[in-house]
């Protein structure tokens, strides 16, 4: 196929010439025939012309929209991803250095080395993630810049996506231009987000690149966001606002409407609100959808020729019957007019090709068989071959990832917008790695493919081999990291600056901060007061000389002590670049040094000072150490005893039948408790408490054995002599309590018949002194049996393991107190407790009887019960409302005959708390008193829980 023209269109408007010169002998027939044919033959010829010449107009129209639309999507699609594939390989490299604790300057070498690859950037800069800009190009002195409510570091910071972000047009804060911002996002070791690396293209520039296009008087190209703000536009009558235009929102409704329609791009015809003229509009999707660019030309003025064409026949129709030869010539003229806007449609062709020739990406056109038809100079040069000699050679040539036949049969099939990656293959035989894009279209009744193809092989490429590097420096720093923080030792870098770069797990613990909380701090931050004590050696280390440095310091109030060991690291240009420091934290063994002499200095005091015998024995019955009473009971100098054979002091005879059978069960790991008789020479036999204690290695293995022996004869002796005290005491009571009760029972009895039989006649002083005597003989009977009780209880031991159910006994106990007074006694919820329950009754009794008794005069008693049980426990609390009693009385309550109150206000013996004490304390409880005087009184007695786990409420 030769290469007849540039564009389809150019073929279509070389037709239209032919049809328009074929049709004019027929006019020229049509004036030799008659008026009457004439007319109707001008009248269909100009219907047939102007219907005809109109659809060519429009077809034409779209064509031309269509292809500037296609060359606009290439050129800014490949604008932007040069931009993305420098903001990509630099998000990468800055990551890597980040990561690898690479200062500002390192950055800022990474941001200067990868602006000059891009030519027209106003800034490329690098935020933290607070969005203020810490390195780049474009920065004034002095000056912060904020990002962090620019919207596309909001996108960048919430989105998780590392895709790239383009901004709506806005007014740069380094630049102050209208600049659209183009940026990646910045990820920190654990993948949270660290920043942003940004570049900002001004919307002047993007103008420039459209206006090469030749538009005619209306036509206009502009390119907007995904919302379709405007960023930049050319031609049309307001071209030359394009950059104070650029931001703006306003977008016609039916641009809107086809966008939400076909995203994927399209055609309409609308009036441009900026300038109100009509066009025909072609738009296609840049980066994803992430812009637009929309072409546009003026029916107006592309329609023009058609129009005046419209206006010379009808005045041939008009006129044809008044004047043939007028008509005639007024159709020549007409087809003339014709012809001239077929070299209008010439001339687009013409700036078809020039688009075509110049464009940055292969792009090539295929029909539905396979075949070339026509491509750009980028696409022969990216495929290796002049480009004559690829015209009209089948798609199966160069597609290397398809059989041929499966390309055929794709392109017989393809339908629509298609995005995909393929393999091109060379005229060399290489193969390359392309991303294609191909769009169907009908021109003059043709199916026609319209393809893209961009080499990405260089891309790739570098994409994997940063991909790789990036890899194996993480696994590279994973496993320098692993093998540090193993290092029983705290290992650092420190830069000549004196900032950390790297610290191990075991540096943290030490001075208890995380890892990630140090990178970048300064040593003198760090080690705050104690890094005047390393400034010598940090200065050493820095100057190329190794240093070593012993100290102590403080970390959350706790003395800590180390051992450092700096080492410099030299650059390749023979500079030092840090140092490497290695400390070993010689705490635990300071500590352990200064515990074990405190201990020894503790046990020398302690065993010089015992009476006890103190012996360390090994498995052999050597006396390894001995204390003084030992080397005393043997007549032994100090330190004597240390070394000899326990047989040496015992006789063979007593060590193997008394002593050898209880090592052997101490080193086999039991510890022997016993008392035992022990007499020296001359001297009658003491008692004694010893002890065989096995001694354990850190590995629980028994390597020594502990023998004590302290001497309990005085002790044994006073026990036995309060024993037969207690006993003598009991018996004193007891005949105490037996002698005084008859004489007492013999006065009771005597008033009472004294009273009864003299109701009336004894005067009233008699009859009172005769009340005293009733009342202190009764005092003097509950004393003797309080009395006789409690030293009772002392006799035997107390049962204390029985099941008994408290909510019985408490209604009991509280109903035969009713009768009292007007009692409010309260009785909540109570569990089954382990006791005794005849003694549990006393313990209940009383304690409800003092809560009903203490009260505040006029007021009636309120007497409270309630139970909690927690575990193996169950505290019972009985509350009144009384009198309460003094702080100070407190500790004192539980003595025996002790009284808080006046005998004449409340009855009372004095045993009845000290009763209560006594019985809790013989079943192995509790009883303890809470009280505010004046206020309230609460008495708690916590007992063992019955293991039933059932309960019995009152």
């Amino acid at each position: 196929m030769t290469d007849t023209t540039s564009t389809l269109a150019s073929d279509s408007a070389s037709d239209v010439t032919d049809r328009s010169d074929r049709r004019q002998p027929a006019v020229a027939r049509w004036l030799v025939t008659g008026n009457v044919l004439a007319t109707v033959v001008v009248a269909a010829l100009a219907g047939t012309t102007l219907w005809s010449s109109r659809t060519a107009y429009e077809d034409r129209a779209a064509v031309e929209v269509s292809n500037l639309a296609g060359a606009m999507q290439q050129a800014v699609g490949a604008q932007v991803e040069r931009v993305d594939l420098l903001l990509r390989t630099a998000a990468i490299d800055i990551d890597h250095a980040r990561r690898g604790g690479a200062s500002t300057d390192a950055v800022q070498r990474i941001v200067m080395s990868r602006y000059g690859l891009l030519p027209g950037l106003q800034v490329l800069q690098v935020t933290d993630a607070l969005g203020i800009v810490r390195q780049g190009v474009g920065l004034t002195d002095g000056r912060t810049v904020d990002l962090s409510d620019r919207e596309y570091f909001i996108r960048a910071r919430d989105s998780p996506s590392p895709d790239l972000v383009i901004s709506d047009p806005v007014v740069g804060r380094t630049s102050q231009r209208w600049v659209v911002a183009f940026a990646r996002r910045l990820r920190a070791a654990d993948g949270s987000f660290d920043g942003i690396v940004y570049l900002s293209l001004s919307t002047h520039r993007f103008s420039e690149g459209l206006s090469g296009l030749n538009l005619g008087r209306e036509g206009i190209v502009s390119l907007r966001t995904a919302d379709l703000r405007l960023i930049t536009r050319s031609g049309g009558a307001g071209g030359s606002d394009a950059e104070m235009a650029a931001g703006r929102g306003e977008a016609s409704p039916q641009l809107r409407s086809a966008v939400a329609a076909r995203p994927e791009g399209g055609m309409f015809n609308a009036r441009t609100p900026f300038d109100q003229v009509d066009r025909i509009n072609a738009y296609l999707p840049v980066a994803d959808g992430r812009l637009y660019v929309i072409a546009g030309l003026g029916v107006e003025e592309f329609m023009a020729p058609w129009r005046a064409q419209v206006k010379v026949v009808s005045g041939l129709a008009a006129a044809v019957m008044a004047v043939l030869a007028g008509a005639s010539w007024l159709l020549v003229h007409a087809w003339q007019r014709e012809t001239a806007g077929i070299a209008q449609l010439h001339l687009a062709a013409r700036r078809n090709k020039a688009l075509l020739r110049t464009a940055s990406d292969g792009i090539h056109v295929l029909d539905r068989s396979g075949r070339l038809v026509d491509l750009s100079d980028s696409f022969a040069t990216m495929l290796g071959y002049e480009r004559d000699a690829l015209l009209g050679r089948s798609v199966g040539d160069w597609e290397a990832t398809l059989t041929p036949a499966q390309a055929v049969h794709w392109c017989a099939d393809t339908v629509g917008r298609n995005d995909f990656k393929t393999r091109h293959r060379r005229a060399d035989g290489s193969l390359i790695d392309v991303e294609v894009t191909s769009n169907t279209l009908r021109i003059d009744g043709q199916d026609l493919i319209y393809c893209s193809s961009r080499d990405v092989t260089e891309r790739l490429e570098l994409t994997a081999e940063a991909r790789q590097n990036l890899d194996r420096a993480r696994l590279s720093e994973q496993r320098v990291r692993e093998v540090a923080d193993n290092v029983p030792a705290s290992i650092v870098y420190v830069d000549r600056n004196e900032r950390l770069q790297f610290v191990n797990a075991k540096f943290a613990s030490m001075v208890g901060q995380p890892p990630e909380a140090l990178a970048g701090r300064s040593l003198a931050d760090v080690f705050g007061d104690g890094y005047q004590s390393r400034a010598a050696a940090v200065a050493m280390a820095l100057s190329g000389i190794p240093a070593s440095h012993t100290e102590a310091f403080q970390v959350d109030g706790r003395e800590r002590h180390s051992e450092s060991r700096l080492v410099p690291k030299f650059g390749t240009d023979g500079l030092v670049e840090g140092f490497y420091s290695l400390t070993q934290d010689l705490t635990e063994r300071v500590e352990l040094e200064r515990l074990l002499s405190v201990q020894r200095r503790n046990l020398a005091a302690m065993t010089a000072v015992s009476s006890d015998v103190t012996v360390v024995l090994d498995g052999a019955s050597v006396i390894l150490v001995a204390n003084r009473a030992f080397e005393d009971h043997w007549g032994l100098a100090p330190g004597g005893a240390e070394g000899l054979p326990l047989e040496r002091l015992y006789g063979a005879d007593f060590c193997e039948s008394v002593v050898r059978p209880k090592l052997d069960r101490v080193f086999s790991g039991e510890t022997i408790s016993l008392r035992t008789t022990h007499a020296r020479e001359g001297e009658r036999p003491r008692a004694f408490d010893v002890t065989y204690q096995p001694v354990r290695t850190e590995e629980g293995r028994v390597d020594a054995m502990v023998f004590t022996a302290h001497d309990v004869d005085d002790l044994v002796e006073t026990v036995h002599r309060l024993q037969r005290t207690n006993e003598s005491l009991q018996h004193f009571v007891r005949i105490t309590s037996h002698d005084l009760r008859e004489p007492l029972n013999t006065i009771s009895q005597f008033v009472g018949l004294v009273e009864s039989s003299h109701p009336d006649v004894l005067p009233a002083p008699v009859d009172r002194y005769f009340g005293f005597i009733g009342r202190g003989a009764r005092r003097l009977r509950n004393m003797l049996d309080d009395l006789s009780r409690y030293v009772q209880l002392g006799d035997e031991p107390v049962p204390a393991d029985e099941p008994v159910a408290l909510g019985p006994l408490m209604a009991a106990q509280a109903a035969a107190l009713a009768g009292q007074c007007r009692a409010a006694v309260t009785i909540g919820p109570l569990p089954t407790v382990l006791g005794h329950g005849p003694l549990l009754e006393i313990v209940f009794r009383n304690l409800l009887s003092n809560g009903l008794k203490f009260t505040r005069p006029g007021e009636p008693p309120n007497v409270k019960v309630s139970a909690q049980v927690a575990g193996e426990r169950v505290a019972v609390t009985v509350a009144d409302e009384g009198i309460g009693i003094a702080e100070d009385d407190l500790p004192r309550v539980f003595e025996p005959f002790r009284r808080l109150n006046r005998r004449q206000a409340y009855d009372g013996t004095g045993l009845g708390l000290a009763t209560c004490h006594r019985i809790v304390t013989a079943m192995g409880g509790e009883i303890q008193v809470f009280s505010r005087l004046g206020a309230w009184t609460q008495v708690t007695v916590t007992l063992r829980a019955a293991r039933t786990g059932g309960e019995n409420h009152a």
